[in-house]
């Protein structure tokens, strides 16, 4: 006997108790030759262990007929002339389930089977042990006998199922699995009188017939109408203690999930392994094969095979989803890099954990329901989604999808909250993850950038009263678009870095914005005019990024101090070519140092001014996957859609924000004075760098220093449009033009060069071209003393360097920005200098005194200098507003 089959075989009872008065009140009749007494214990009222012998009458040996196919097997099998006859002599016991809360129940335990003709639902509920599954749902000892024993006719059904399991690597792929994927009943809930009834197992189920399912509608019933009780093993289900009795999980049938999770063992995620429609590819690794398999394989085991993939070590980096952008994956994959914004299909998250701590013990309930709700989303974010969308494919058996059912409201309240579904620019309306009363709190929001804007719009969509205060007459904040050169030319944020689950990828897909992918090529160009060929630029940069990696080793030793990025990598370039006695060329210094450039590019600031211990401290946590896009009309668009049906007061100044009293009191600098519950700052930086709002009473001294730590990173862009696009004879591939300067000190100017009208990014051919560049770091500083017309300049003799074979006509226009200048910016993005504290961020982002909050890029240390980063930070301060207002603890079904 086996492992399974000690566990779940009952011990005899060898005690038996006789009680002639009671015999006579039983219904059974022997028929045999000799009639033959026997005792059997029979559970009188709540007492289990009251026996009395009884009469046991004969039991003909019924010849079970199974289904060859793998659905469901016949509840009873019919009788025959021709069946054998065979005197048992046998004693039986009728009691209830020895599981704790089931002894304490008033529900008398049931064969959900009745597959054998010794059932227990045949012989007045007489067994001698009932296999627990739940309050409710058990299974008899004789029927577990008909599937366990290789002598009996559900052997082989079993069996077979157990095949299927051991393919994708289920490991409990035991009696009581088998009988709750196969035999456990549908419940479903009528539509009009809300009532639950149990449909008969023979029932197959799809999302139309749960939406359009009544009493009176379903013939299946019987004599069943909304005017009958509730079967009461629903009541038992609704109990707390209830998930403490259940001994299986939920098996989703055709759950939206699947084509996401093609890499997971299907029951690991909730998932009926028998029903799946897809083929899941299973790894190699992740199979668990027979060791001694034989050569030979029969047909059903290749029928098998071909529902399984064998894919190798190295699967694709996601699962490609019918009808889905590849830019949407909302779920980790197993063996794969974590990627920004995804949830684990397999275990919940501490944050869930928090919030639904009665799934602890079984977090696959309510994973299966997540994963299902997060699939549909994902499947259609364009229109919100609805409860009964979700409710109707939840198709599971048992009572635990009762449970899964009356858990749906408050789950899709949490993921809507959290941001994880309807969520951005979706048509519909979220009246239900409100409370039962509406909120009566009022948000002023300072500020219509992303982080504004995003804080605005999840509070609007819930149903708060939002007004956004804008000192501008636009939308968008630092990120703004210019047309005036016939297309469009980003005069602040425009690329999408990473575009798998980053919001503004969402936003645009929202929209019908188009997005386009940046190719990440680039022809390196010295000041001679002469391209640097790809196999010394590709060694420049092998070495460069080794240096990084260098520098990630030194940053997790215990003892050491914080210097300047610029310093500490020119000392690890200096180690390396001491230690290898390699000599770089004047050309292989410069292309060292257009990758100094670039960096500086990248953080908004001179490396010397860099901490090189935090630099890249977001880089801790997963980021955006995918490649880098671009919104074909720019990202203001996209703000526009986003303030559509806001209250937003234009060219309106913040002077003061009083939050002494339990009313914060917003003056204005015009003297217009609003109140408000809470008060949601989205400012950029460098205007609380300089207190352009005061606040009464002041900010708390930890803040204010964290604020003033962070660096102000500063990043002009210059464009410029021409008649022709002469740069196209030297640069015929690649989007953009790396400019390798002759020295270091020249190293911040005009960087890259980007061709803005390339092929790729424009739906025909354009005569005329536009470059964009930057002045980054030291060199962003000169903008503040030169006129447009001096940087311009600059700009042609950096062109006329590079390419001095053309002759480069004059520009036809052109543009420089000033975001230094900006009074209500004052900087592009901030960076971490040099002996900054790395909580900085958090210490920006804490609210004070539950009325004030502060978003915006300052304040994600996992996203920053980003769109989507201030954007993210904008609902994270929403959803602590919501939390205060109604917290989602307290709103349990």
């Amino acid at each position: 006997m086996d492992a399974q089959s000690s566990q779940e075989r009952p011990k005899r009872n060898s005690q038996k108790k006789w009680d002639p008065n009671f015999v006579n009140s039983l219904k059974f009749s022997a028929f045999s030759k000799a009639e033959k007494r026997h005792s059997i214990a029979i559970s009188s009222g709540s007492e289990q262990n009251e026996e009395v012998p009884v009469t046991v009458k004969k039991i003909r040996k019924r010849k079970l007929s199974l289904p060859s196919s793998s659905g469901a097997l016949a509840a009873t099998a019919a009788a025959s002339d021709s069946d054998k006859v065979e005197d048992l002599a046998m004693t039986r016991v009728v009691k209830l389930c020895d599981k704790g809360p089931c002894a304490k129940s008033s529900v008398r335990p049931t064969c959900v089977v009745k597959g054998s003709n010794r059932c227990a639902a045949y012989c007045g509920g007489a067994t001698s042990r009932w296999y627990h599954i739940s309050i409710g749902e058990h299974y008899c000892n004789d029927c577990f006998d008909m599937f366990y024993r290789s002598n009996k006719e559900g052997n082989e059904q079993f069996t077979l199922w157990k095949k299927i399991c051991s393919m994708s690597g289920m490991s409990d792929a035991s009696v009581k699995m088998f009988v709750v994927d196969k035999f456990l009943p549908y419940w479903l809930r009528c539509n009009e009188c809300f009532k639950w009834r149990m449909l008969p197992k023979e029932t197959d189920i799809n999302s139309d017939f749960i939406l359009n399912f009544t009493c009176r509608s379903s013939k299946r019933l019987g004599n069943v109408t909304c005017d009958t009780d509730e079967n009461e093993v629903v009541s038992e289900c609704r109990k707390k203690e209830w998930l403490d009795t259940v001994g299986y999980t939920p098996f989703m049938i055709s759950s939206p999930s699947e084509p996401f999770l093609i890499y997971y063992h299907p029951n690991k995620v909730g998932m009926s392994i028998t029903s799946v429609s897809s083929k899941f590819k299973i790894k190699k690794s992740q199979m668990n094969k027979s060791a001694d398999k034989d050569a030979t394989t029969d047909q059903s085991d290749q029928s098998l095979n071909e529902s399984f993939d064998d894919v190798s070590e190295h699967q694709p980096l996601f699962p490609d989803v019918p009808h889905v952008p590849f830019y949407f994956q909302p779920f980790v994959q197993p063996d794969s890099q974590p990627h920004a914004l995804a949830m684990p299909p397999d275990c919940m998250t501490p944050h869930e954990l928090k919030h639904f701590p009665e799934f602890i013990k079984e977090p696959l309930i309510y994973l299966s329901v997540r994963n299902i709700i997060v699939a549909l989303w994902t499947k259609n974010p364009k229109d919100v989604l609805t409860m009964d969308e979700c409710h109707s494919q939840l198709i599971c058996k048992g009572l635990i999808r009762i449970k899964c059912v009356e858990s749906l409201p408050r789950i899709l309240r949490y993921l809507t909250r959290c941001n994880i579904v309807n969520t951005g620019l979706f048509h519909g309306s979220l009246e239900y993850v409100c409370s039962s009363e509406p909120f009566k709190k009022s948000v002023i929001v300072v500020g219509a950038g992303p982080a504004g804007l995003s804080a605005a719009r999840h509070l609007n969509n819930i149903g708060c009263k939002v007004t956004v205060i804008e000192a501008r007459d636009r939308v968008g904040g630092r990120v703004l678009d210019d047309h005036s050169m016939g297309v469009c030319v980003a005069k602040g944020a425009q690329i999408i870095p990473g575009c798998v689950n980053n919001p503004i990828t969402l936003l645009s897909h929202q929209t019908n914005i188009k997005l386009i992918e940046m190719s990440d090529s680039c022809t390196l160009i010295d000041e001679a005019g002469k391209v640097i060929p790809n196999n010394i630029n590709q060694y420049i940069d092998f070495h460069f990024n080794s240096l990084l990696d260098t520098l990630d080793t030194w940053k997790k030793q215990k003892r050491r101090e914080d210097v300047d990025l610029f310093s500490k990598l020119k000392e690890l370039h200096n180690q390396f070519m001491e230690e290898t006695q390699l000599v770089f060329t004047e050309t292989e210094e410069n292309i060292m140092n257009f990758h100094m450039a670039h960096l500086e590019e990248a953080c908004g600031a001179p490396l010397t001014s860099i901490s090189s211990l935090l630099w890249d401290g977001n880089e801790q946590v997963p980021q955006f996957a995918g490649t880098m896009f671009r919104a074909h009309d720019g990202l203001s668009k996209i703000m526009a859609h986003m303030a559509r049906g806001l209250d937003v007061r234009f060219n309106t100044q913040v002077s003061c924000i009083n939050y002494t009293d339990k009313q914060v009191k917003v003056t204005t600098v015009a003297g217009t004075q609003l109140t408000c519950d809470y008060v949601i700052v989205t400012v950029p930086l460098t205007l609380l760098k300089k207190e352009m709002i005061q606040f009464v009473p002041p900010l708390p001294a930890d803040k204010m220093n964290a604020i003033s730590s962070l660096g102000d990173g500063i990043l002009e862009k210059v464009a410029v449009k021409f008649k022709t696009r002469f740069w196209e004879k030297k640069v015929k591939d690649g989007v953009a033009i790396g400019h390798v300067p002759s020295s270091y000190d020249d190293r911040g100017h005009f960087v890259v060069f980007y061709d803005t009208t390339h092929p790729s990014f424009l739906e025909g051919d354009a005569k005329e071209g536009i470059l964009t560049t930057f002045l980054t770091g030291n060199s962003a500083k000169i903008v503040k003393s030169m006129s447009d017309k001096d940087i311009i300049s600059m700009c042609m003799n950096t062109l006329k360097k590079l390419f001095p074979e053309e002759d480069i006509p004059e520009p036809l226009s052109y543009l420089v920005t000033r975001w230094q200048e900006d009074p209500h910016a004052g900087l592009s993005y901030c960076y971490i200098p040099v002996g900054c504290n790395e909580d900085v961020f958090d210490l920006i982002a804490q609210s004070v005194d539950d009325k004030l909050f502060f978003a915006g890029e300052a304040t994600n240390k996992d996203f920053p200098q980003t769109v989507a980063g201030a954007y993210l930070t904008g609902l994270r301060e929403a959803q602590k507003v919501l939390e205060l207002q109604d917290p989602l603890s307290q709103n349990e079904i």
